[in-house]
């Protein structure tokens, strides 16, 4: 039991990282922000990277605060009808949803990865004048959903411990 949880800490803490990580970036995203909004109003003299390049690195914020948000276990669920259940049966019920949740991340980050790599390999380009790579934004996605898969393998494990001993795990 010790080492499952040294590994349920580790991809916790993987988590964690990144988003704790990626924090400086929606400073970076403000400024973007900010620079469009004073070249826009202020100077008539609009730009195209700001705006795509902060969106770009919203869609990576998103993905990233997906995994962190089940370490918190923030993720969404029917509260109304789940609290109401004994911790045992809450844990149950959690295993079998998880299962979809895998289904689901899994077939995203499938073509998410199909995506990335046509990206890669043409060398695909934004259409704006600016013309960015996209590739590693595209990668962005498999990287996302890998991160909240082994969450989600964290969360499950959750689960069992409450399905078979009624108690959540520390």
């Amino acid at each position: 039991m010790r080492a499952v949880r040294i590994v349920f800490h580790g991809i916790t803490a993987i988590n964690v990282y990144f988003m704790k990580g990626y924090r400086f970036v929606i400073l970076a995203m403000m400024s973007f922000m900010l620079y469009e909004v004073v070249a826009r109003y202020a100077f008539n003299v609009p730009t195209a990277w700001s705006y795509e390049l902060t969106g770009m690195l919203f869609g990576v914020l998103w993905l990233f605060g997906a995994g962190y948000s089940l370490t918190r276990d923030e993720h969404i669920r029917l509260e109304l009808l789940y609290k109401r259940l004994s911790t045992r049966k809450q844990g149950i019920l959690d295993m079998v949803t998880w299962v979809f949740f895998w289904f689901y991340i899994g077939v995203i980050a499938y073509y998410g990865w199909q995506s990335f790599w046509f990206s890669f390999t043409v060398m695909e380009r934004s259409r704006t004048y600016w013309g960015p790579l996209l590739w590693p934004w595209r990668l962005t996605v498999p990287i996302g959903c890998a991160l909240l898969l082994l969450q989600g393998i964290v969360r499950y494990g959750h689960a069992v411990h409450k399905a078979v001993t009624g108690r959540e795990l520390e």
